[in-house]
């Protein structure tokens, strides 16, 4: 198993006022990584800004989850393609 610290869901859904049952959804439908412990549901610190999103994308903007499934399934790709970028400008600096 990974290290990482987990956050119980229950706080981040009181914190953000959500119901549980979306953090679960989420979970299900593959959006986010939740763990289940014990009767009881964690999320990865990695994944909060992840899920911070999505519910902006879906809650504040009416985005429904196949929408934010394919906002944040592009906007991943934007960023690994400007890793990418980075990393050829890093090596075209070498031969200049």
């Amino acid at each position: 198993m990974e290290d990482y610290e987990l956050i119980p869901a229950i706080d981040f859904c009181i914190g953000h006022h959500i119901e549980l049952e979306m953090v679960q959804i989420l979970g299900k439908e593959g959006l986010i990584e939740i763990i289940e412990l014990e009767e009881a549901y964690f999320i990865p610190e990695h994944q909060i800004k992840k899920l911070e999103k999505i519910i902006v994308f879906h809650k504040d903007l009416n985005i429904n989850l196949e929408g934010v499934d394919t906002i944040i399934d592009l906007l991943e790709r934007m960023e690994s393609m400007q890793q990418q970028i980075i990393q050829l400008e890093n090596k075209l600096q070498r031969f200049l």
